[in-house]
C-alpha cells in the first residue's frame, strides 16, 4: 500500500521496493511525486541480523516517469545506489531529511538475487498487468470475460490494483484469488486523478507489476480491460511466440508490439454472423477498446 514521505514540500508517496542488480546495483523504489523540481530525498537502508538492526543512509535519485500529461505529479522511481561492497538491505525508508524519523518502510524484494543464484531456462509463462481499477469499478461480467479469455489464450496470472471497486467485483476477484489465478493489490493514492496525476498513477502500477513479475514469468503483457491480444494463426500466446521463432530470429527480442483494431460500442451487432436461432439469441458482450491481433 502507499506510504507517505514526511517533511516534503509537495506530496510524495512510495509503494514498493525492488533490488535491481542489472548494471549499477541499486534498490529501486516505486513512488509518486512532483513532476518538476521534486523534493530531495534520502534512502535509509535497513539491515537485520539475528539480534540487531543497523541502518545506512545514502542520497537518492528521483527519476520521474514522463508519461504525465504535464500534470503536477507523476509516477517516479526513487533510486538508492548500493556500492559493490554493500549487501542487499532487508528494507528501505525514503526520507526528506536524514534527521527525521522515517514515516515509511518498504520490504525490499530480492527476486533478482534468487534468480541469479538459481538460474533456470526462460519460462514460457505469461503474466498480465492491468492499470488500477477505479471509479468503484463494477463491470463484473466484462471482468470475468477478461480473466477467462486471457486464461484460454495462455495467460498464466493477472495482477490487478484496487483503487476502488464494488462489492460484487470484490467477490469475483476474491474467488479468482482463492484459485491462485490473480493477485489484487490495494491501491489508494492520495492524489486527484486526471487533475494532479494521470489516471490513478497508472505508470507506477504498471512498473510495479513489471518488476514484481520480472523473475516469475518469461513474458509480461501490459493490457487494459478492453484490450485482448488475439493470435491470428495460433490458439495461445505461447504458440504464437514459438511460431514466430520459426520464422524470425527472436533470441534477442526484447518485446512484442501489436497493431490495434478498434471495435466501437456504438456500432450495431452484426446480425449476419449466424443463422442459428440459438446462437443469435445469446447475449453478446462487445468490448469498446482496442483489440490487439497478432500479424
Amino acid at each position: 500500500f502507499w506510504q507517505s514521505v514526511a517533511g516534503t514540500r509537495f506530496k510524495f508517496f512510495v509503494f514498493s521496493a525492488y533490488y535491481d542488480g542489472r548494471g549499477a546495483r541499486m534498490v529501486r523504489v516505486m513512488g509518486a511525486t512532483k513532476t518538476r523540481g521534486p523534493d530531495r530525498v534520502w534512502c535509509v537502508l535497513w539491515y537485520q541480523s539475528f539480534n540487531s538492526t543497523t541502518t545506512l543512509t545514502v542520497p537518492a535519485k528521483v527519476k520521474v516517469i514522463r508519461e504525465n500529461w504535464n500534470l503536477k505529479y507523476s509516477a517516479c522511481f526513487i533510486l538508492c545506489p548500493l556500492a559493490s561492497n554493500m549487501s542487499v538491505p532487508h528494507s528501505v525508508s525514503i526520507m526528506s531529511r536524514a534527521v527525521l524519523s522515517p514515516s515509511n518502510r518498504l520490504f525490499v524484494n530480492h527476486a533478482f538475487e534468487a534468480a541469479k543464484a538459481h538460474p533456470t531456462p526462460q519460462s514460457s509463462k505469461i503474466g498480465v498487468c492491468v492499470k488500477p481499477l477505479h471509479f468503484n469499478y463494477n463491470q463484473t461480467l466484462q471482468l470475468i470475460e477478461f480473466i477467462e479469455l486471457n486464461s484460454l489464450l495462455g495467460m498464466d496470472h493477472i495482477t490487478f490494483y484496487n483503487d476502488s471497486i464494488s462489492s460484487t467485483t470484490d467477490c469475483v476477484l476474491k474467488h479468482y484469488m482463492s484459485e491462485g489465478r490473480v493477485t489484487v493489490l490495494r491501491w489508494k493514492l492520495d492524489m486527484v486523478s486526471q487533475r494532479e496525476i494521470r489516471t490513478e498513477g497508472l505508470f507506477a502500477a504498471l512498473n510495479d507489476c513489471l518488476y514484481r513479475s520480472m523473475y516469475d514469468f518469461g513474458y509480461v503483457a501490459l493490457i487494459d480491460l478492453d484490450e485482448i491480444v488475439m493470435p491470428k494463426h495460433n490458439d495461445t500466446i505461447q504458440q504464437f511466440i514459438e511460431w514466430m521463432g520459426t520464422r524470425l530470429n527472436t533470441k534477442s527480442t526484447g518485446s512484442y508490439s501489436f497493431q490495434n483494431a478498434f471495435f466501437y460500442l456504438q456500432w450495431p451487432d452484426d446480425l449476419m454472423l449466424s443463422d442459428d436461432v440459438f446462437e443469435s439469441s445469446l447475449t453478446s458482450m462487445r468490448i469498446g477498446g482496442g483489440v490487439r491481433p497478432f500479424p
